[in-house]
C-alpha cells in the first residue's frame, strides 16, 4: 500500500461535499424529473470521489471516460461498489431523457429508490476514503444485488 497523497484526500473531499449539497438540494426540489437529475448528478460526483481515491492505487480502464464502467473495473475494492454502478449505469439512458426534455415526470416510486441508492453510494465512497486515509485497502462488504 503505497502513501496516502493528501490532493487525492482533498480532491475525494471536494466532490464528496458537492455530492451530498447536490442532493441536499434536490431533496426540497418539487418536479420529480429535476429532483432525479439532480440525484444522479449527485451520484456522478460521489463516483468521481470514490474514483480519486481507487484509481490513485489501481489504474482504471484505459480510453474508458465512463464513470460507471471505471467504477466497475475497481470492485475488487468493494462489491457495494459493484451494485451500485450498475444500478446508476441503468439509469443513464432516463437522465439524458430528462436532460433533453423528452422526460417530464418520473414516478415517485423510481425517484424514491434512487434516493436510497445515493445514500448507499455516499456512504461506500465514505468508507473508501475514511480507509484511505487510515493507509488501509477499501474493506470487502456486500449489498443486495436486487434491482431496486
Amino acid at each position: 500500500m503505497g502513501p496516502v497523497e493528501p490532493k487525492v484526500v482533498l480532491d475525494a473531499h471536494r466532490l464528496l461535499d458537492q455530492a451530498v449539497a447536490i442532493a441536499d438540494d434536490a431533496d426540497v426540489v418539487a418536479g420529480s424529473a429535476e429532483r432525479m437529475r439532480l440525484y444522479y448528478l449527485a451520484a456522478l460526483r460521489t463516483t468521481g470521489a470514490a474514483l480519486a481515491v481507487l484509481e490513485s492505487r489501481r489504474r482504471g480502464p484505459r480510453g474508458v471516460r465512463n464513470a460507471w464502467r471505471r467504477l466497475d473495473a475497481q470492485v475488487g475494492a468493494d462489491d457495494r461498489l459493484a451494485v451500485l454502478s450498475a444500478f446508476f449505469a441503468g439509469h443513464s439512458g432516463l437522465r439524458s431523457r430528462i436532460e433533453t426534455g423528452l422526460v417530464a415526470d418520473v414516478p415517485q416510486d423510481v425517484v424514491a429508490r434512487v434516493r436510497v441508492r445515493l445514500a448507499e453510494l455516499i456512504e461506500a465512497t465514505e468508507s473508501v476514503l475514511a480507509a484511505y486515509e487510515q493507509g488501509r485497502e477499501p474493506l470487502v462488504t456486500t449489498v443486495s444485488r436486487r434491482s431496486a
